[in-house]
């Protein structure tokens, strides 16, 4: 006996009205802040804390730390999350102090690792670009005049930009108008990123009007 023929809506379609009622309630911010609002907004953060958990357990506990200790046998693994658990002596005022050695360990590795992946990552290019020829003659064949051009407008604009941000000598002069071309090239740069971001957000919104049409109103687009 199929229990799917006595129910008035399949799970499928609850599953599609509990999706609106979220998206609804979540978007009801756009009118204003309410108490829809702020139960939702709790219940997924709610949600996402405990689902985290999952991970947490699976993804790094158990594949970092039980597996290496009792299946491969690398003891020294012990001492891992006992030094996370010193993060909570920041709850004492008495001991407060330990916490405080895990956390500056913590940003001290944190910040060796991030540097190390900057390098690795621009430095290269960096080279690579300024590597590259700043003329055409007939030494650089290769050399072509979008490519020198190129060239020649990232020079300028790194150039510029470094010359903003170096404060060790009043900016005067021809110095001052470098730093000013470099602010604005910095504010273009930043222009561009910001408007990536609101096309991400865009898209996101994209998808759930999509979701409302498609899904709840069965409208085929």
């Amino acid at each position: 006996m199929d229990l799917q023929q006595f129910l008035p809506l399949s799970l499928d379609r609850i599953n599609v009205w509990i999706g609106v009622l979220c998206t609804l309630a979540i978007y009801s911010l756009l009118y204003r802040e309410n108490p829809l609002y702020r139960f939702f907004e709790h219940m997924y953060i709610g949600l996402a804390a405990g689902y985290s958990l999952g991970p947490l357990g699976v993804d790094i506990l158990y594949r970092y730390w039980i597996t290496p200790i009792w299946v491969q046998g690398q003891w020294a693994w012990a001492f891992l999350v006992p030094f996370g658990m010193y993060l909570y002596f920041i709850y004492s005022e008495r001991y407060g102090w330990v916490s405080r050695l895990v956390i500056g360990a913590l940003v001290g590795t944190s910040a060796g690792l991030f540097f190390q992946e900057f390098a690795s990552r621009y430095v290269v290019q960096l080279h690579s670009t300024l590597s590259r020829p700043l003329w055409m003659s007939s030494a650089n064949p290769e050399a072509d005049l979008f490519g020198v051009i190129t060239n020649w407008v990232f020079i300028i604009i790194l150039v510029s930009v470094l010359v903003y941000f170096t404060f060790s000598y009043p900016q005067k002069g021809v110095v001052k108008n470098v730093a000013t071309a470099g602010r604005w090239f910095l504010m273009i740069g930043l222009g561009a990123i910001f408007g990536n971001t609101v096309m991400a957000r865009m898209a996101l919104l994209i998808g759930r009007i999509y979701y409302l049409l498609s899904d709840w109103l069965m409208i085929r687009i």
